[in-house]
């Protein structure tokens, strides 16, 4: 049976597929780093799940991208 994977995998596996589909009008750097991240985070997670690694990272990466994401980060319309 296939294992299934966690959400944050999942997640990060559509983000990524969103920012390498053609038509996506994020800058190509900034979907070259998501996409990278997105690798990142699917290496580590089974290194966490496997092999007992730390998952602290990965904890440091979600709340980085929650703060970026949070209406207060926003720059105030002039």
């Amino acid at each position: 049976a296939e294992r299934q994977r966690p959400v944050r995998q999942i997640t990060w596996s559509l983000l990524a597929a969103d920012c390498a589909a053609e038509g996506n009008q994020l800058s190509q750097p900034l979907r070259a780093q998501i996409i990278s991240l997105s690798l990142f985070v699917d290496r580590h997670s089974s290194q966490v799940m496997r092999n007992g690694a730390s998952f602290e990272v990965l904890i440091e990466i979600n709340r980085t991208i929650m703060q970026g994401l949070s209406p207060a980060a926003a720059p105030v319309p002039a």
